[in-house]
C-alpha cells in the first residue's frame, strides 16, 4: 500500500523514508544496547542491521525516483493522476515497427487497396512492377496498365516536419507529383521518419519524429 501511495503521490515518499530509517535506526540501537545486555542474540542484530541498510538504500532510491518524476515533466507535489503527462511515464509507448526512412533514403512503393504491398529501396519502376506481378513481362509500364485501385511510386519525407510524401513513379505517370490521398495512410503505416543521425537506435528519436497516421492534403492529385 506504501508504494502504491509513492506512485500516486510522489512527495510521500521522502516522509515515509524518513520515518522507516528513523524507526531502523531506533531499532538497530536498542537491538545493539540490548545485545551488550545478553538480552538479544547475534542474529537479532544483523536483523536490525540489514532494515538499517535497507532504509539507506530506500532514501537513495526515493531520490532517484524523485528526480525521474522531474525529468518526465512532472511535479512530485502532485498526484499523478491528475497530471496529464502521468500516463506517458508509467506507461511509455511501445517500440514502433514502422521502417525508419531517413533524409537520405529512397523507397520505391507499390499501393493496392490503400495497403503497401511491396518495398524496396529505390530501383527499376519497370523491373519492381514485373516482379510483384503488376504488370506483365515486356508490358509498357503506364498507370493505365496497373491493377486497378494500384499506384507506384517513391516515399519522401520533410526533414524539417518528419512528415511523408507519395512521389508519383516518372516512369509510369510521366511526372513525379505528390501522389494520391490513399497512398498518404499507406505510407504511414509502413514508414516513419528518423533523423539520420539516430539511425543506430530510431526509438530514441524525438516524440516529434513518431509520425502518426498523416492527413492527405486537401486535393491530392489523382494519377
Amino acid at each position: 500500500m506504501a508504494f502504491g501511495a509513492i506512485l500516486t503521490f510522489p512527495l510521500l515518499a521522502i516522509p515515509l523514508i524518513a520515518f522507516f530509517s528513523f524507526s531502523a535506526g531506533l531499532l538497530l540501537g536498542d537491538t545493539i544496547s540490548r545485545y551488550s545486555k545478553g538480552e538479544a542474540t547475534l542474529g537479532q542484530v544483523a536483523a536490525a542491521g540489514g532494515l538499517a541498510v535497507l532504509a539507506i538504500f530506500g532514501g537513495r532510491s526515493s531520490g532517484r525516483y524523485l528526480q525521474s518524476v522531474k525529468d518526465a515533466g512532472l511535479q512530485i507535489h502532485k498526484p499523478l493522476f491528475l497530471q496529464p503527462k502521468a500516463r506517458s511515464f508509467f506507461f511509455p509507448p511501445e517500440a514502433d515497427s514502422r521502417i525508419p526512412l531517413t533524409e537520405q533514403d529512397a523507397f520505391l512503393v507499390a499501393v493496392k487497396d490503400g495497403k503497401v504491398i511491396a518495398e524496396l529501396p529505390n530501383t527499376s519502376h519497370k523491373n519492381f512492377a514485373e516482379r510483384n506481378g503488376l504488370i506483365q513481362p515486356g508490358q509498357e509500364p503506364i498507370a493505365s496498365n496497373l491493377p486497378p485501385n494500384t499506384w507506384i511510386g517513391t516515399v519522401a519525407a520533410d526533414p524539417a516536419t518528419g512528415q511523408l510524401f507519395p512521389i508519383n513513379s516518372m516512369t509510369f505517370y510521366g511526372n513525379q507529383s505528390i501522389g494520391p490521398g490513399s497512398a498518404f495512410s499507406a505510407l504511414s503505416a509502413q514508414f516513419r521518419f528518423v533523423p539520420r543521425h539516430y539511425l543506430n537506435n530510431p526509438n530514441a528519436a524525438p516524440a516529434g519524429f513518431w509520425v502518426a497516421p498523416q492527413t492527405p492534403p486537401a486535393s491530392p492529385s489523382t494519377p
